[in-house]
């Protein structure tokens, strides 16, 4: 399972970002038997577009062939196309690591 969580930073000490298209980073962890086996960190490029990032950045988690999306927020067409891709969304505040151990142990709704 690969989950990727929207980043502030190239970090997961670092907070989630607010919105999803305009994160700075995606930290993509891959996930085997509850524990961490590969991380990942990708560099936002359509960071600076004036409309469509969010769109471009689901398009980059349909290619890294991701299954589950934790982020602050996200627009509507980006979100409709990942429930079009069977790619989860869970919209989260605080930092990148505690909402993975959150989810690695089942409690984020």
């Amino acid at each position: 399972m690969k989950i990727a969580i929207s980043a502030q930073k190239k970090s997961s000490e670092s907070n989630i970002s607010e919105l999803f298209g305009k994160s700075p980073y995606f930290i993509i962890f891959e996930i085997k038997g509850g524990k961490i086996i590969k991380i990942e960190i990708i560099e936002n490029k359509n960071l600076e577009q004036i409309s469509g990032s969010g769109v471009e950045a689901a398009k980059l988690m349909m290619e890294k062939n991701v299954n589950i999306i934790i982020t602050g927020n996200m627009g509507p067409r980006s979100l409709d196309m990942l429930n079009k891709l069977d790619i989860a969304v869970y919209c989260q505040k605080g930092r990148v690591d505690e909402a993975l151990q959150k989810f690695i142990k089942e409690k984020l709704t």
